[in-house]
């Protein structure tokens, strides 16, 4: 078996990059105190300094507030997004030479010109990059570009990033990073066409509008507590892994349900943004089942049931009491106070008929008793005791008590089905 080491990358989505590193003037400003050396890992030694130049340079856009709130989202002090002293630019004026660029390429405060783009584009990477709690005010573009060694740009935030066609020969670290956090960017996440030969790490993250369309997961993919702003990701004809992990609560998800434009104004949701969004849930399900993670399958089957409940007309109504009673058939407590319910409405209005006498029956002394009785009987009807215990008893009940033994019957067959279902789906039983 061959070493993602000695492996060519054989990606049918991305030609071989024609940049070297030293050709990015972004590169170069995120590697003045040193680059990565280390094989496979990450050298701290350099960090501290290249992270300092780095937000130095990029938070000469904000304002005092904007900086302690980057800072926050960063983790990092508000000072180190204050702009560069004379030593640290007189760094960056060595760093720069023998290149093609020189310090009259940084712009200063008042010239923010190459913050309109980020290009570490169209790049084959050799060694380690270590990108982490780096401020990035403009489109991050990584398209087409080949990370031979480990990437991180874990705790980063990002006005978008860009990595369509990449390849990621090794793991590649997205911990906690924010990508779409500034502004309102419709297309601030982009995967499309990735290749992540090992593990791929986005727990924490909050992605805006990520699309994973086509990409190929090979060894891991973990999601765990990844907030997806905007609704569901797009994994459409994307492979996974059996070792994918996504985050199973509803508040990670962004629906429902309020929808915003490009503009970031609330809007309600039309018929053709539901039914999008039910597809990439859809595709999601498709690809668990694929794999045989039915706990995940079943989330993402409620999460479109959920959406569709939202439409018009008589399906719609359905779905959403299919939902109320039984959490689209996960929740147990949900029919089973539901049974409970249905008995003792039973026993109330049974335990009445008793107490005026109206039924001959011996057994029928104690009102309380056999009101309970008769209405567990009514609900499990469909199990036969019915006819056991309270035959001719019913046979002698006014049509209004043996109406609502009928439909004690019917609802008590109903609710011990979706809490069989529950039961199954919690246990997974197949």
């Amino acid at each position: 078996m061959k070493t993602v080491e000695n492996e060519k990358c054989s990606s049918s989505v991305i030609e071989e990059p024609k940049r070297a590193p030293e050709e990015s003037l972004h590169y170069l400003i995120a590697t003045v105190y040193g680059e990565q050396n280390k094989s496979h890992s990450f050298e701290g030694k350099f960090e501290p300094g290249n992270r300092r130049i780095w937000n130095g340079l990029m938070g000469q856009i904000l304002s005092d507030e904007g900086k302690k709130n980057v800072a926050e989202a960063l983790g990092v002090d508000a000072e180190e997004l204050n702009p560069l002293n004379p030593d640290e630019r007189l760094r960056v004026k060595t760093r720069l030479e023998g290149t093609k660029f020189s310090i009259d390429d940084i712009p200063g405060k008042e010239n923010t010109g190459m913050f309109s783009s980020i290009n570490f584009g169209n790049i084959k990477f050799q060694r380690p990059l270590l990108l982490s709690k780096r401020f990035f005010p403009s489109h991050a573009i990584f398209s087409g570009t080949i990370f031979s060694d480990n990437f991180s740009i874990e705790s980063s935030v990002l006005q978008s990033g860009h990595f369509n066609k990449t390849v990621f020969l090794r793991n590649a670290y997205f911990r906690g990073t924010k990508m779409g956090s500034i502004g309102n960017i419709s297309n601030a996440c982009e995967f499309i066409n990735c290749e992540f030969r090992q593990h791929a790490e986005f727990s924490e993250a909050t992605l805006r509008n990520a699309d994973f369309t086509k990409s190929i997961f090979h060894t891991s993919a973990h999601f765990e507590n990844t907030m997806f702003v905007l609704g569901c990701p797009k994994f459409f004809e994307a492979e996974l892994p059996e070792n994918t992990l996504f985050p199973l609560k509803l508040r990670n998800w962004g629906l429902p349900f309020t929808n915003f434009d490009r503009q970031g104004n609330a809007t309600e949701y039309e018929e053709n943004g539901i039914n999008r969004e039910t597809t990439k849930y859809s595709a999601l399900r498709k690809r668990m089942e694929a794999i045989q993670r039915p706990v995940e399958a079943g989330f993402f089957l409620r999460r479109e049931l959920s959406l569709r409940s939202e439409l018009k007309g008589w399906d719609a109504l359905l779905i959403k009491t299919y939902g109320i009673l039984s959490d689209y058939g996960y929740s147990v407590c949900r029919p089973a106070a539901a049974l409970i319910f249905t008995i003792l409405v039973g026993s109330a209005i049974y335990g009445g008929f008793f107490a005026q006498g109206s039924a001959t029956d011996a057994r029928l002394e104690n009102y309380f008793l056999s009101g309970i009785g008769m209405s567990v009987s009514g609900t499990f009807s469909f199990l036969g005791l019915g006819r056991l215990f309270y035959s001719e008893t019913l046979q002698s009940a006014p049509s209004p008590v043996a109406f609502v033994y009928g439909l004690q019957t019917l609802s008590g067959f109903l609710f011990s089905f979706l809490l069989g279902l529950g039961v199954r789906n919690r246990l997974r039983l197949k």
